[in-house]
């Protein structure tokens, strides 16, 4: 599996003013700094704040572009399988 492409990771991480977004925000940015990094795997990302849904919900877009995400109660790690 190939990395997902910037727009495609942008268009699943929209998300109204909020709690929701920083976090979503937060999870762009560590992806981001993985990649340039040539890992395939982010740091544990801390997930306090936003509700249960709205990080499920998160975790659901996140999937749908092809990530895997490890979810360890107030933090979780965003996966994929190779970068290209």
């Amino acid at each position: 599996m190939s990395f997902p492409t910037m727009q495609d990771l942008q268009q699943a991480m929209k998300a109204p003013v909020g709690t929701d977004n920083a976090l979503r925000s937060l999870t762009l940015k560590a992806i981001y700094t993985a990649v340039v990094a040539g890992n395939t795997t982010t740091a544990a990302i801390s997930g306090t704040g936003p509700t249960s849904e709205e990080k499920n919900q998160m975790f659901k877009d996140l999937q749908a572009v092809g990530l895997t995400v490890t979810n360890s109660g107030s933090t979780f790690t965003v996966g994929w399988g190779s970068v290209s």
